[in-house]
């Protein structure tokens, strides 16, 4: 992680939840959860970033970088509530195409190389965008 605006908190795959501080590393398996007025911003080591907004949860359901196998490469994310900003790193643009992916309550984006934002609004939601309908939104912005 490379910058921390807030509270960002992290559930291990062992269910063990600890307040993160800026420069902790993440692991597969861990699900991040931003607080109220959160902003975090996560380096991946593929050159990826993601930007987590307020009252967005994520796991890093699978990922793997080799930067010498194209082949192994993986990027699959979970959100299952809040926004998120992404900028795709090397995953997804060499090798398998599909490799990087990012899955919602409803659907799963494949992603290559793009730049996107997505948010999903929960019923009767009280993050940033309450004001929007309940459901899932995408938006890209280049690629």
């Amino acid at each position: 992680m490379i910058n921390l605006l807030g509270v960002l908190k992290k559930k291990s795959a062992s269910g063990e939840v600890v307040e993160m501080k800026k420069k902790d590393k993440v692991s597969v398996g861990d699900v991040l959860i931003t607080g109220d007025g959160a902003f975090v911003q996560i380096k991946f080591i593929d050159k990826g970033e993601m930007i987590m907004r307020p009252g967005t949860e994520v796991t890093i359901a699978d990922y793997g970088f080799d930067e010498s196998n194209p082949k192994a490469d993986k990027a699959n994310l979970e959100i299952a509530k809040g926004g998120l900003r992404r900028l795709t790193g090397l995953i997804g643009k060499r090798g398998d195409k599909s490799a990087d992916q990012l899955k919602t309550p409803t659907a799963t984006v494949g992603i290559r190389g793009t730049v996107y934002e997505t948010v999903v609004v929960l019923p009767n939601a009280t993050q940033l965008d309450s004001n929007l309908a309940p459901g899932e939104y995408f938006k890209t912005h280049s690629g």
